[in-house]
């Protein structure tokens, strides 16, 4: 990833305080314009736009949107949203999809039935 401002816009489905700020606090270092922030958490997401912000220090707008891609009809919302955020000039150039469904359970006894819908 070259240090140039050129670059568009970076989409995170599933923002959180680990991966997701990191990789998107890497990207605005490295000339993303915009970075666009998905997550169920709303409160957990703007923590972690003011991070982004603090960990790049660049002028990267910051954008976020509070969403449960398990439900089909909030996330074609929420995609609709992402579009209306992107434009011309900073157009989707990447995206990360980090979203996971954490419980703890016993090693291989994880129900067949939960690693089918976490893969839909």
């Amino acid at each position: 990833m070259s240090s140039s401002s050129n670059h568009g816009a970076l989409v995170v489905v599933g923002s959180g305080p680990g991966i997701g700020v990191h990789v998107a606090a890497a990207f605005a270092s490295h000339g993303f314009k915009k970075i666009i922030l998905l997550s169920r958490n709303a409160e957990r997401l703007l923590q972690d736009a003011d991070a982004v912000k603090k960990k790049s220090n660049s002028a990267a707008c910051v954008h976020t949107i509070s969403t449960d891609i398990a439900d089909s009809a909030k996330l074609q919302q929420s995609l609709a949203e992402v579009d209306r955020l992107l434009d011309d000039t900073t157009p989707l150039e990447c995206v990360l999809f980090n979203a996971a469904r954490v419980d703890l359970s016993k090693l291989l006894e994880f129900p067949v039935s939960e690693v089918e819908a976490d893969l839909r």
